[in-house]
């Protein structure tokens, strides 16, 4: 009896180490950014596609700057969805603004100056 108490209290103490060791690596693990546009830009590229997809894709595009990239998924987003928001109407004639794409710009943003008067 007293083995078996020795070796169940080994099993605990060696347990509770392993444990504790588990947490610091989830800690350090937990500092790991991840790219959400490149994942959803996967999820595309496996054949999923959504307004929703296109959408984040467009706006997270947008926001960074990157005028192109944000042109691609704004015009998708447009093509899918019947009834995008306004703001994404003004951000897609920001994005065609600095693409120099005057013209299409200009109709979209007369399209979010409609909306917006609606609201």
């Amino acid at each position: 009896m007293q083995k078996y108490l020795c070796v169940l209290a080994l099993s605990l103490v060696a347990f509770s180490g392993a444990a504790q060791s588990g947490d610091r690596d989830l800690a350090v693990n937990s500092n790991v950014q991840i790219d959400v546009l490149a994942v959803y830009e996967d999820v595309v590229a496996q054949g999923y596609h959504s307004a929703q997809v296109y959408r984040k894709l467009a706006n997270g595009r947008y926001l960074e700057q990157k005028f192109d990239e944000a042109k691609k998924w704004y015009s998708k987003l447009f093509e899918m969805d019947e009834a995008p928001e306004a703001i994404e109407y003004l951000r897609y004639a920001e994005t065609l603004e600095a693409l120099e794409e005057f013209d299409l710009a200009q109709s979209y943003k007369a399209q979010y100056d409609q909306l917006k008067d609606q609201d």
